[in-house]
């Protein structure tokens, strides 16, 4: 079984995956929380590019903005059981994304 074959049977095997999954049809079919969804990952767009071009008190508004929405989402159930998923994989995506280009970069030098 190759590398990649092991990671995929790991990740499919992950009972938070199924979770994830369960999580996030849930909130897609509720209207009100996938449109607040949609509006923090607009927020945090127009943070990243006010950062950007050094504009700190755009930056600042938004980022309070994103505070504010993000702590109303998390009032409802199991939004913040959701948030934490998301974030379990994402450090997931990015560990990968880091052995993939250490061994490229490894790869190169040879």
């Amino acid at each position: 079984m190759s590398e990649k074959e092991k990671f995929i049977q790991m990740l499919q095997n992950d009972k938070n995956l199924e979770e994830y999954q369960r999580l996030e049809t849930l909130i897609n079919e509720n209207k009100t929380i996938k449109s607040t969804m949609i509006q923090l990952k607009n927020i945090q767009k127009q943070m990243i590019n006010a950062n950007k071009i050094e504009k700190t008190n755009a930056y600042l508004q938004l980022e309070a903005d994103y505070q504010k929405m993000l702590s109303e989402i998390t009032e409802y159930p199991l939004m913040e059981q959701y948030l934490e998923l998301q974030k379990y994989f994402n450090e997931i995506l990015k560990e990968t994304a880091e052995i993939i280009e250490n061994s490229l970069n490894n790869d190169n030098e040879l």
